[in-house]
């Protein structure tokens, strides 16, 4: 049975395991077992990435961290807008969410 989807657009970057930088994405919906992203490139099917997804806080007191998930590409569209891949989550951790670039 499929998963229930809740669409759900927010920022997200993605790498290849491995890769030092992360490229600049958006969800189109997500699940309990993986999410659907548009990305400015095509990403293969069985490849593998880490999606990382910041994690807000409520108060500004408490440190802001991110939710890093490994994951397997199981599904792509190359669309005409921007290409969409489908991945299902395999494990996830809590990191600190990584200072911005200046």
């Amino acid at each position: 049975m499929r998963a229930y989807r809740i669409a759900l657009r927010l920022p997200v970057q993605y790498r290849y395991p491995g890769m030092a930088s992360w490229r600049d994405a958006v969800t189109e919906n997500i699940s309990r077992s993986g999410v659907a992203v548009v990305a400015s490139e095509p990403v293969e099917v069985g490849t593998k990435i880490e999606l990382m997804m910041p994690l807000e806080t409520a108060t500004p007191v408490a440190a802001e961290s991110a939710v890093i998930f490994d994951a397997l590409v199981v599904r792509t569209e190359r669309r005409a807008a921007a290409p969409m891949f489908a991945a299902r989550f395999a494990t996830h951790r809590i990191v600190p969410a990584p200072r911005p670039s200046r």
